[in-house]
């Protein structure tokens, strides 16, 4: 696989007008922007590897609004591994440049607003807010563990919209949105657990214990792991997008077992902040710690929908190479 790598790597480095450069400036500094007119030029067709990999290029360049930058031979192999999927005299792109820029522009946009939301939220809880009257400073880690979590059950929440919708309508958009949530409430839960330890070490003075809802939210990573590697595993991605719809519809009934396990069985972990039968947040938190955790809280969920912004975009992306080569095959 390296091999192979290497020589469709070296293959871009081969002679043509305004394409020379090295293996090693290609890992650090990535392709340049190609002008389709040079792809449908006289100097096509002297070197077929190296015009489809000019044409990968200028397709990934185009619907994605940035050049292929590779910083690992890894992500290398992982560009690269759709080498001959365009036509040879007609790149068909699925999306216009205007319709890129506009979907970029937005996308930076929630960028800036996650990032200003983030820096204001932890400023606020980590140095503004006073500290717990009982835990102190360790209580701090609140800022962020509650967010994580409930951010997690956001993404989970549209992993089971998006299954359900793709047993109804087959449609493969919903399958990509679903997919694209699990695997970043695979990330965020991984973190609240990390996050939960670090809290639970100063607090119960172990970094974990057998609780219900520890070992529920343990289960529900688990889960959700699986969900990604059975997602892997299966070839047919007709198949796969079945199986993981039914697995991530089966992992999402967890979720409010998790929620409500502090009042069906004794157990070390607090009652929820926020989200109580109960009482209402502000009734549970005073206010001058109860606006960082919701600022915060902002801040995790504009973040996450501009990772699964990205992360949707590039499963769109595969899908049309996907469609490519399957048409250029047939």
């Amino acid at each position: 696989m390296a091999r192979n790598s290497l020589r469709v790597l070296a293959s871009l480095s081969s002679s043509g007008p305004g394409r020379r450069f090295s293996f090693h400036e290609f890992l650090d500094g990535g392709l340049p922007k190609f002008d389709r007119k040079e792809l449908q030029g006289g100097n096509r067709g002297s070197n077929p590897r190296r015009d489809a990999n000019l044409e990968e290029a200028y397709f990934y360049t185009h619907t994605t609004g940035h050049k292929p930058r590779v910083i690992s031979l890894q992500r290398a192999r992982f560009l690269f591994r759709y080498c001959f999927v365009l036509p040879p005299h007609d790149t068909n792109l699925p999306m216009t440049t205007h319709e890129t820029q506009s979907s970029g522009a937005g996308r930076k946009i929630l960028g800036g607003f996650a990032l200003i939301f983030i820096v204001v939220g932890l400023y606020w809880g980590l140095i503004k807010a006073p500290p717990d009257a009982y835990q102190g400073d360790v209580q701090r880690i609140m800022y962020l563990h509650v967010p994580t979590i409930l951010t997690a059950y956001l993404s989970y929440f549209i992993v089971f919209i998006g299954s359900c919708l793709y047993l109804w309508k087959r449609d493969p958009r919903d399958d990509a949105l679903a997919y694209s949530a699990a695997e970043i409430g695979v990330l965020l839960t991984g973190l609240t657990l990390v996050e939960g330890s670090i809290w639970g070490k100063p607090t119960w003075g172990v970094w974990w214990t057998w609780d219900a809802r520890l070992t529920l939210t343990a289960i529900l990573f688990l889960i959700f792991v699986g969900y990604l590697m059975l997602r892997s595993l299966i070839e047919e991605e007709s198949r796969a997008a079945v199986a993981g719809a039914v697995l991530g519809i089966i992992g999402c009934l967890d979720i409010p077992i998790i929620h409500m396990a502090v009042y069906w069985w004794r157990t070390l972990h607090q009652a929820p902040s926020i989200l109580r039968p109960d009482k209402l947040p502000w009734e549970n938190i005073q206010w001058p710690l109860l606006i960082p955790l919701l600022i915060n809280l902002a801040a995790f969920i504009l973040l996450y929908f501009y990772l699964l912004s990205l992360r949707f975009r590039l499963g769109d992306v595969r899908q049309e190479i996907r469609k490519l080569k399957l048409g250029r095959i047939g």
